[in-house]
C-alpha cells in the first residue's frame, strides 16, 4: 500500500560466480545453460508448495508478512530514489502495510545527480558505460519533472514482488549465490508464492465487481490502494486495466527467471563489458 502523506549432509558445493568461465569471452563458454537434476526439482517443488502455502491460512500468512514488506520496500526505495525521504511500516490498524512519504528534498536530488556524474566521471574511458549512465540520468530528470515519477513510486509497491520473486526463483534455478542447498527450494517456495499471490489479486479485481469494490474501500477508504491511484490518477485507466496489466506481468515473471537462468552467461559477460572502468 503506497500512501502520499506528502518481507553429516553431503550439500552441493555453492558455485562461485567468480569461476574463470565468467571472465572469459571464449565462444564455447557463451552457451545457453540447461536445467539440471536439482533445477528441475526446484521447478516442481516451488510452485507446489507455494500454492500449498496460498491455499493455506497460517503459511499464507507468513509469507505474506514478507509480502508486504518487500512491497513497502519497493515504494520507499524508489521515494528515495525521487528524492522524497521514505519510511515504510507495517499498518497496525488496518492490515498490510503503508509507505509514508515527506516532502520531496532538493538536496536529496542534488545528491542523486551528483552520484550519476560521478559514476560518467569514472566511467569516461568506457564509451558504452557512460551511454547507458547518461540515459538513465535523462530518464530520471523526464520522470522528476513529471507525473511518471509519481506512477513509477506507485506501481513498484506490487513491481518490487515481482522483481523480488523472479530474483528468488532464478536463484532456485541457477544455484547462483548459495551457501546452503536448503536456500534453493526456499527461494522457489517464496518467489512462486509471491508471484502466486500478484496473479490471484489481479485476477480477481479483473473478474470481479465485488473485489473491485472492496479493493476501493479498502483501509476504511482513509487511504487509496495503488491500483486505484494507478487507474484514476495516473493513467485514466479502468481498474480492471490495471489489474490485467500487472496479471500479465506476473505471468511473465517466472518465464523471465528462466530466461535470466538460461542465458546468464551471456547477460555476465555484457555486465562485465559494461562494468569495466576502461574498455580494452
Amino acid at each position: 500500500m503506497f500512501s502520499k502523506i506528502q518481507g553429516k549432509l553431503h550439500e552441493p558445493p555453492a558455485v562461485n560466480c567468480e569461476d574463470d568461465e565468467w571472465d572469459s569471452d571464449e565462444p564455447d563458454l557463451l552457451e545457453p545453460r540447461t536445467l539440471d537434476r536439482d533445477g528441475w526439482i526446484m521447478l516442481l517443488v516451488g510452485p507446489t508448495v507455494a500454492l500449498l502455502a496460498f491455499l493455506l491460512f497460517w503459511p499464507r500468512w507468513i509469507l505474506s508478512v514478507f509480502g508486504t514488506l518487500v512491497h513497502e520496500m519497493g515504494h520507499a526505495i524508489f521515494g528515495w530514489t525521487f528524492g522524497y525521504p521514505s519510511l515504510p511500516a507495517f499498518d497496525l490498524i488496518w492490515g498490510g502495510g503503508v509507505t509514508v512519504h515527506v516532502d520531496r528534498s532538493p538536496i536529496l536530488l542534488v545528491v542523486i545527480y551528483f552520484l550519476l556524474a560521478g559514476l560518467i566521471f569514472f566511467f569516461r574511458r568506457n564509451t558504452a558505460a557512460v551511454i547507458c549512465i547518461a540515459v538513465i540520468a535523462a530518464v530520471h530528470i523526464f520522470c522528476t519533472l513529471t507525473k511518471y515519477h509519481v506512477l513509477i513510486m506507485v506501481a513498484m509497491g506490487h513491481g518490487t514482488e515481482l522483481l523480488i520473486g523472479g530474483l528468488f526463483i532464478y536463484r532456485s534455478l541457477s544455484g547462483r549465490a548459495i551457501i546452503h542447498y536448503a536456500e534453493r527450494p526456499l527461494y522457489a517456495v517464496i518467489g512462486f508464492f509471491m508471484v502466486f499471490s500478484n496473479l490471484a489479486m489481479s485476477y480477481r479485481l479483473m473478474t470481479s465487481w465485488y473485489e473491485r469494490g472492496a479493493y476501493a474501500g479498502a483501509k476504511g477508504s482513509h487511504m487509496e490502494m495503488d491500483f486505484v491511484r494507478i487507474a484514476r490518477d495516473l493513467l485514466n485507466w479502468k481498474l480492471s486495466s490495471v489489474a490485467l496489466l500487472f496479471f500479465i506481468l506476473a505471468v511473465v515473471t517466472p518465464i523471465a527467471a528462466y530466461l535470466a537462468f538460461r542465458y546468464e552467461r551471456y547477460i555476465h559477460s555484457a555486465l562485465a563489458k559494461l562494468l569495466r572502468a576502461e574498455t580494452d
